[in-house]
């Protein structure tokens, strides 16, 4: 289990970043938000990302993990792929978590890490997905102690909206279709289910919110931000 002081030292860090790109920020610094999370001061339901002036020239994510407080992270870049294109989003010391359709294929400096995720077959584009049960393969490599190829048979199915009292800030539920993803290994360690809420506009289909795991006990809660009703 990784320590709330490994926890609230990653997400500080990924905050910092957002300081720096937008050359502001009301509220406490980020160096005060770390000792206060370090010392308990504030609890996990203290949310320094409302503290953030955003640069409208930026995309965001608010990225949380479990226990401890969310943090924004900049999109950097994109690249080109045959499954897609991949969002690649960073923070200023070198965290980086690379998205394809909302989904996480890979991550970079973290204490644990998914360095490649690919897929065969390739799973099916959003606005195909109200099909029944779909299956598709995932692979991916860990580290530390680095472990390739591992396989996971992934299924997706449509649910209802989940009905639950934690969520890590407002959603505009109108429109958003809601599914969960789970995987069968044979050789990795079972990790939880996932949950995708897509949004819908003018044609097109986005992940605005999700909730993925790459082990047990590292999951990761990312929403699109600032949260909208519809595609910007």
């Amino acid at each position: 289990m990784l320590s709330f002081f490994r926890l609230s030292a990653l997400l500080v860090s990924l905050a910092l970043f957002v300081t720096l790109a937008t050359g502001c920020a009301s509220g406490p610094t980020w160096s005060v938000v770390m000792k206060s999370a370090l010392s308990g001061r504030y609890g996990p339901g203290f949310d320094p990302t409302k503290a953030v002036k955003l640069n409208p020239k930026l995309r965001y994510l608010r990225v949380q993990l479990p226990n401890s407080q969310p943090a924004l992270l900049v999109l950097g870049y994109v690249d080109p792929a045959p499954g897609g294109p991949v969002e690649v989003w960073y923070s200023s010391s070198g965290e980086l978590l690379r998205l394809q359709s909302g989904r996480i294929v890979g991550t970079a400096g973290l204490p644990f890490d998914w360095p490649r995720v690919w897929f065969d077959p390739s799973p099916p584009p959003w606005k195909d997905a109200g099909k029944p049960t779909q299956k598709f393969v995932r692979y991916h490599d860990e580290r530390p102690g680095y472990r390739a190829g591992q396989r996971q048979v992934m299924r997706l199915l449509p649910t209802a909206e989940p009905l639950r009292q934690d969520w890590p800030s407002k959603l505009p539920f109108a429109n958003y279709r809601w599914y969960t993803e789970t995987s069968d290994s044979i050789h990795s360690v079972h990790v939880p289910n996932s949950v995708y809420a897509i949004d819908e506009h003018d044609g097109q289909s986005r992940v605005v919110y999700s909730e993925q795991c790459l082990s047990p006990d590292w999951c990761f809660k990312i929403q699109a931000w600032p949260p909208g009703p519809t595609l910007q």
